[in-house]
């Protein structure tokens, strides 16, 4: 056979042959999952072997250096070194995950960052062989094409907001209800997660927009929306009325906390939420200490 993209049969077939007899010759390394086929890609082409001695990766498996004992079928020579397993994964494109629980012998977790056009994940994923982590926890995960395999946990991540919504979540707290300073929504979305198999029975309402979260927590305090806007670093600008006299403030979007609070409160500002500082702003308006429409850029 020749001619334009035909290939022919008997030399791919050579090619094949040849390829598993160098594989046959070599260790190679590759994460190994209990009761699993280790997946080997050479020159392009992906080879599912079966492990028939997995040593000591047996029961909790793990990376491994693996030989081929006949076609198909492979060995565990030795357990994977920690900088062999690192050099391994650093080939492969890294992804953040936020982790939801463990399932069927294996973490889930959902995509930290949905801007990442790498990766468009719509619903959790498996994260193989992680190892000693917590529920809404960031995690670093590495993609080999076809599955994800944990690396690290994210250290750059503030692990008091895992542990508050851990907190949250082990009093029950509605997903609606959680306040986590810094939280992100992929991290609230993990909570809901975990919290509607938790409690199948409770009725989850939908997330409140962030207009009616604006409005509610003013008219709470006695207040009226005037207008908003993101400011970035989820930082949100509000516009509010209080017995006629306009102000504003930057809050934070997730739970609300103040950033910036439009006046002088001696360096304060993040020790109130949007309700409570309603109540300030209204007590130094009563003391004539507060100017009105103090817009700022």
């Amino acid at each position: 056979m020749s001619g334009g993209g035909n290939i022919d049969p008997l030399s791919l077939i050579k090619r094949f042959s040849d390829e598993e007899k160098s594989l046959s010759s070599e260790l190679f390394l590759a994460p190994y999952v209990p009761g699993a086929k280790i997946r080997v890609k050479v020159q392009s082409v992906v080879y599912e072997l079966e492990v028939v001695d997995a040593g000591p990766l047996s029961r909790q498996g793990g990376f491994g250096l693996f030989q081929m004992t006949q076609p198909g079928k492979v060995r565990l020579v030795e357990v994977a070194s920690r900088n062999q397993v690192d050099a391994y994964l650093k080939l492969l494109p890294r992804i953040t995950l936020v982790l939801i629980g463990e399932f069927d012998h294996h973490w889930w977790g959902v995509q930290a960052n949905p801007s990442d056009s790498r990766f468009k994940l719509a619903e959790p994923v498996p994260i193989g062989l992680a190892d000693r982590v917590t529920a809404m926890e960031q995690v670093y995960a590495r993609f080999d094409g076809s599955s994800f395999w944990y690396h690290a946990a994210n250290r750059r991540r503030d692990p008091m907001i895992a542990r508050h919504l851990r907190e949250a979540m082990d009093t029950a707290v509605a997903p609606t209800e959680v306040r986590v300073s810094g939280a992100a929504p992929s991290e609230l979305l993990a909570y809901r997660i975990v919290y509607a198999d938790r409690f199948p029975n409770q009725n989850i309402q939908r997330p409140r927009t962030d207009l009616e979260r604006l409005r509610d927590a003013l008219t709470h305090a006695g207040a009226r929306l005037d207008a908003y806007w993101a400011q970035g670093n989820d930082v949100m600008r509000v516009r509010y009325v209080i017995d006629g006299h306009t102000h504003s403030a930057d809050v934070r979007i997730n739970d609300l906390t103040v950033v910036s609070a439009g006046v002088c409160l001696s360096g304060r500002d993040r020790d109130f939420d949007l309700t409570s500082l309603v109540g300030v702003m209204r007590e130094l308006h009563d003391r004539g200490g507060a100017d009105h429409d103090d817009e700022y850029d």
